[in-house]
């Protein structure tokens, strides 16, 4: 699948080390994919935007109903997290969801020691999504 509609979501109020993988992802994409990024603060969306040409920026709030009126508007097919913590992007990710749209989840810096409630919550955002990976081999295994 080489021509299709990406959004990259972050709710990163910062410009941090998961943002700026992300800024290198979206410059190396292949030119057939469009994209769109979403997020709560004007300037790491704009920032993201930028790596990318042509790239849509929409400043959202982190909120359900907004965030899906903005996906369905956008027409994307496929939503891409970066997670810098076990609780970024829920609303993003439950509004992805409730639209049924392919969710990548990227893990930068997943917690050890979780207890239940924290693993059986990690266990249903690995299920909702089409693909979850992390970003190195330490951080991968404990997330597995």
């Amino acid at each position: 699948m080489t021509g299709y509609h990406l959004a990259a979501v972050s709710d990163s109020e910062l410009f941090s080390g998961a943002e700026r993988a992300l800024e290198i992802l979206l410059g190396s994409l292949p030119a057939a994919v469009r994209v769109t990024v979403i997020g709560s603060d004007q300037e790491v969306v704009s920032r993201l935007a930028a790596a990318r040409p042509g790239a849509e920026a929409i400043p959202v709030p982190p909120k359900l109903r907004s965030l899906r009126r903005v996906l369905r508007q956008s027409a994307v097919d496929v939503v891409h997290m970066n997670l810098a913590s076990t609780r970024s992007c829920r609303p993003a990710i439950a509004a992805s969801a409730s639209l049924r749209l392919p969710i990548v989840l990227v893990d930068h810096l997943p917690v050890p020691g979780l207890r239940l409630r924290g693993r059986l919550l990690q266990r249903l955002l690995t299920r909702v999504s089409a693909a979850r990976v992390s970003v190195g081999y330490r951080s991968s295994r404990l997330l597995e």
